[in-house]
């Protein structure tokens, strides 16, 4: 309101305005004396304080004093303001003419009862002097009601805090974000902090889950919803990811129906979400064992169906062989096949064993004998395809072991290495090295291949069973091979090879000299490497 003048013919000595020839004195009376709202017209004081000259019947019944008591005396002298500094301050607003609405004060009655009342006022002008009216009205019911508002929503609060619920509350005039106690606990920020902004709250968000959540709240803010739930992450305490749940509701919209207040909830769940993935990692454990199982048991049945034709391979090997005593070349041709069938018959054997008892032999391995028996093979099987190197020191400990099943493993590394290599014309090399680790008293085996290489994502799934790269793959080599290396107290391990090309590795423990003392160490010794190339 901005400052008006009242057509009333005041005299100085305030006393009752003479009425007007056009009804204007009249008209106002009515107005004043019976309008249900406490009025007063005050003259404003040299010392900035203000005299009554008029009330009406609501005024007088909310002060509690007559109309005789108030007239002519002051508010300071008669203390109807419960906060004097407020007084004056509206006092000092009203001189520079300023407008008051709705003012919160407290009002103190005749008897020093305190009323909640909404004060306005604006500065008018009468008979030349200046003036102010001004409106009190009894908020004692909205106050109750306030209270009872402030009463509840700490219940709700209490309630969901109880419940686990960390709280914030949102407010979209002002773009201001209440955070509970509990949400600040798990943020890791000062209680202090309360409130910040809705963009300072969002960036605790994880970035991929942020446009998400946006989402989720334009739909709401523009009335498209109300409710809106959902899981993501954000980061806590130094950083760390949490897992949390979070639900968000509109409490009040504006007149076009856009959301002016949002409030929320977040849990923490990322015990629950640790918890069910120990259940799916389980649930996975067990279902592996079980295709294990049956895994073991086909291969027994196969280890038996296989081994006697494989015996009878041999034997017709062995006649064949005495037959052809006369041809060398011949000969020797069928004592091969009869040495392969032999091998082969051992290998289903061993798996019968291990799938009967669960075990395998436990004796020393000649490591040299094994690798020139398995670069030998392969060399004559890929027909001088691939070249071997191996490198061997001049003196090396035999690990104890099942030499069958060792030779298994470095059987399907080898070949492994060789079909990683498919893809060159020529320079297919394959390079095997055997060391003795004095410190921990065990020998470690190389095969290294020029291939692609593994790629790093996966290079701890190849030895999970059923995992493989390759079209007509089983995906059960590696797993195979790390459970023999492993029953052996060993451990397979992958790595890049420098130039190109994949190197897995191996290790075996010694077998103890039999005093009891220590392998010996072979660098006490003049050590040479040998390269043994086959190509026939």
């Amino acid at each position: 309101m901005n400052e008006g003048t009242i057509s009333t013919d005041v005299p100085p000595s305030l006393g009752t305005a003479p009425a007007t020839s056009d009804g204007t004195h009249e008209a106002f009376e009515v107005a004043f004396n019976f309008s249900p709202d406490a009025l007063a017209l005050t003259i404003a004081e040299p010392d900035h304080d203000v005299r009554f000259w008029r009330v009406n019947q609501a005024f007088c019944e909310l002060s509690g004093y007559g109309e005789a008591e108030l007239v002519g005396r002051t508010a300071n002298a008669l203390a109807l303001w419960e906060d004097d500094g407020l007084r004056r301050s509206v006092a000092a607003q009203l001189n520079a003419g300023s407008t008051i609405s709705d003012l919160e004060a407290v009002m103190r009655r005749k008897g020093g009862e305190r009323i909640p009342t909404a004060f306005s006022a604006r500065r008018v002008t009468i008979a030349g002097r200046t003036a102010f009216l001004s409106i009190r009205r009894d908020i004692r019911d909205r106050a109750h009601m306030l209270h009872q508002l402030r009463r509840n929503e700490q219940r709700w609060r209490f309630a969901l805090e109880g419940d686990g619920g960390a709280l914030w509350d949102w407010d979209l005039t002002s773009d201001t974000v209440y955070r509970s106690a509990s949400l600040l606990s798990i943020l890791g920020i000062p209680e202090a902090a309360h409130e910040c902004r809705a963009s300072e709250g969002l960036a605790q968000f994880n970035y991929d889950d942020r446009e998400s959540i946006k989402a989720s709240l334009r739909g709401l803010l523009k009335g498209s919803s109300d409710d809106a739930r959902g899981e993501c992450t954000l980061y806590g305490r130094d950083g760390v990811p949490l897992c949390v749940s979070y639900s968000a509701r509109v409490m009040a919209r504006g007149p076009t129906g856009r959301a002016e207040r949002v409030i929320g909830t977040l849990r923490d769940i990322t015990w629950r979400k640790r918890r069910d993935e120990e259940v799916r990692l389980q649930r996975e454990v067990l279902a592996h064992h079980g295709r294990m199982l049956l895994l073991g048991e086909q291969a027994a049945i196969t280890a038996h169906e296989i081994s006697q034709p494989l015996t009878t391979i041999a034997n017709y090997a062995s006649l064949l062989s005495v037959e052809l005593s006369a041809h060398a070349s011949l000969q020797e041709i069928a004592g091969r096949i009869e040495q392969q069938a032999l091998r082969a018959g051992n290998v289903a054997w061993r798996i019968l064993e291990f799938a009967r008892r669960g075990g395998h032999e436990h004796r020393p391995i000649d490591i040299p004998a094994l690798l020139g028996d398995i670069v030998k093979w392969f060399a004559e099987s890929e027909h001088g395809t691939v070249r071997f190197r191996t490198l061997l020191p001049q003196r090396l400990p035999e690990p104890c072991g099942d030499r069958v099943q060792i030779e298994q493993v470095l059987a399907n590394l080898v070949c492994n290495g060789i079909q990683a290599m498919d893809h060159l014309p020529s320079a297919k090399e394959m390079e095997i090295h055997a060391s003795h680790d004095h410190g921990a008293n065990q020998i470690i085996i190389n095969v290294s291949d020029r291939g692609r290489g593994v790629p790093t994502r996966i290079a701890m799934e190849i030895y999970q069973p059923f995992f493989t790269t390759r079209k007509r793959g089983i995906g059960l080599g590696l797993a195979i091979c790390n459970s023999i290396i492993g029953a052996h107290g060993g451990r397979l391990w992958c790595s890049a090879r420098p130039g190109g090309g994949t190197t897995f590795s191996f290790t075996l423990p010694c077998a103890p000299n039999p005093d009891g003392a220590p392998a010996q160490d072979p660098r006490h010794h003049a050590t040479t490497s040998t390269a043994t190339r086959f190509q026939p």
